[in-house]
Parts: C-alpha cells; sequence; structure tokens
C-alpha cells in the first residue's frame, strides 16, 4: 500500500535496581493486557504466574506485584493521553 510509519527508538532511560525485577515482568506482559473498544483496561493478572516462574519471582512478592501496578497505571495514563 506504500504506507510508511515513522517510528523513532524510545530515548533511553535508568530503572532503579530495586525496581529491576518488577521491569522485567511488566516487559514479559506486553501482550497481556485486558483491551476495551477505548483501549488497554489493564494488565491481565491472571496471566502473572507464567512470567513470574519463568523469571524466579516469588508468588507472595507484593513489592514486585505493587511496582507492577505502578507500571501499568503509568502505562494506562499514557495511553489516555495519546487517545485525547
Amino acid at each position: 500500500m506504500g504506507l510508511y510509519l515513522e517510528r523513532q527508538p524510545p530515548a533511553p532511560f535508568e530503572v532503579w535496581p530495586e525496581n529491576w525485577q518488577a521491569a522485567e515482568l511488566f516487559g514479559r506482559m506486553q501482550r497481556q493486557w485486558n483491551v476495551g473498544p477505548r483501549g488497554p483496561l489493564g494488565l491481565r493478572y491472571e496471566a502473572l504466574p507464567v512470567p513470574m516462574r519463568m523469571l524466579g519471582i516469588a508468588d507472595d512478592d507484593l513489592d514486585t506485584f505493587d511496582a507492577l501496578r505502578v507500571m501499568e497505571g503509568a502505562a494506562l495514563e499514557w495511553y489516555e493521553q495519546r487517545r485525547t
């Protein structure tokens, strides 16, 4: 069709060591979003056990889960800003 999308690589960013595990988990969940007519609604938490097990994250690691939820919230805000 001759359609070309210009994509720029994301700007580099730093991940603090205490957030690295959650950032890895967030990256592994990239295709596990619940999506509605207006876009993403949130991560599919029922899919979490597989990447957690692969990364060696304990099921009861609340710090990593809480950090994942912060990243999820930031991603949802980003999507919302792009939609308006």
